[in-house]
């Protein structure tokens, strides 16, 4: 019974991220309960509902992407992988080569909570060059970039930490 439930949660791991690599947004909102929320340093929350408009719109903003990752641990209801994405920002016409850190909690093969995790000023940096350097750092900034980019998905203002970092 351990075994199947951490095969399971290997195998909605590996959907999640095979789905990531072929670039399809219907497969990976199918990952996610309903009730799930999608959680990065730029975005904040985003729930399951707007994943799949989330990601048609990063499809389309982004060419030549590679995703690689790891699953480094699985237990009964949660898995934490590592890897690293890249891609052409088709805005700025800049490489993007980030590594990140995923945790994802899943209940009934789906998953109910994935955080992602990656230096959002270094990803600034490669998206958009000296801008990024200068400004990448800034919570300010930060937050307009997460209220344009959410304003983009009609989604709700995000949520912000107390220290002024995104969520």
């Amino acid at each position: 019974m351990v075994s199947e439930e951490i095969a399971s949660v290997r195998q909605v791991t590996n959907r999640l991220f095979s789905a990531l690599h072929r670039r399809d947004p219907s497969a990976i909102a199918a990952c996610y309960d309903r009730a799930g929320v999608f959680t990065t340093p730029i975005l904040c929350d985003v729930p399951a509902q707007h994943l799949e408009r989330l990601w048609t719109l990063f499809f389309s903003r982004t060419q030549d992407s590679i995703l690689t990752y790891r699953i480094v641990d699985a237990g009964l209801v949660s898995a934490r992988v590592e890897g690293r994405v890249s891609y052409v920002l088709l805005a700025s016409g800049r490489q993007v080569s980030c590594p990140f850190d995923s945790l994802l909690h899943v209940r009934d093969r789906l998953i109910q909570h994935h955080v992602d995790s990656f230096d959002p000023w270094g990803w600034a940096q490669m998206a958009y060059g000296t801008k990024g350097l200068m400004l990448g750092w800034s919570n300010t900034w930060q937050r307009r970039l997460s209220k344009d980019l959410r304003t983009s998905l009609s989604l709700p203002k995000g949520s912000h930490h107390d220290d002024g970092s995104l969520a």
